[in-house]
């Protein structure tokens, strides 16, 4: 259940930045890749997909980089199921509170995560 409301939550913004980037593709490049003797299947694999490279990695990263956190999606929906935020939250708040490793649970969540985004920095927008 969790996964179909996450689907259905984040699914408008990722059709959104496929569609733009797909009405940007300069229509140049398919007449080239045709008189190239390009297929439907071959304009596909190097002229779309290239160009989308791009738009899916930051789809992707972001989503993961939002998974991770995902905490109230699914501590309400699937309440038996324990992520690390619904562990870390346990750990903190309920049943024997150690606050200490909940911190250290939160920090190496955190160094984890500001990988995940040094790599979407330095490889998806080559800064």
């Amino acid at each position: 259940m969790v996964i179909i409301f996450d689907i259905w939550k984040h699914f408008p913004i990722a059709y959104l930045l496929f569609l733009a980037k797909l009405q940007s593709v300069p229509k140049d490049l398919y007449e080239a890749a045709a008189i190239d003797g390009q297929n439907a299947w071959g304009r596909f694999w190097h002229v779309t997909l290239p160009e989308l490279r791009f738009v899916i990695a930051t789809v992707v990263l972001l989503r993961v980089i939002w998974n991770l956190n995902r905490f109230e999606d699914v501590y309400l929906l699937a309440p038996n199921v324990e992520t690390l935020p619904i562990f870390t939250y346990y750990q903190a708040f309920a049943g024997i509170v150690d606050q200490g490793v909940a911190a250290a649970i939160s920090v190496i969540q955190l160094l984890v995560l500001v990988g995940l985004i040094w790599l979407y920095v330095r490889k998806v927008l080559k800064w």
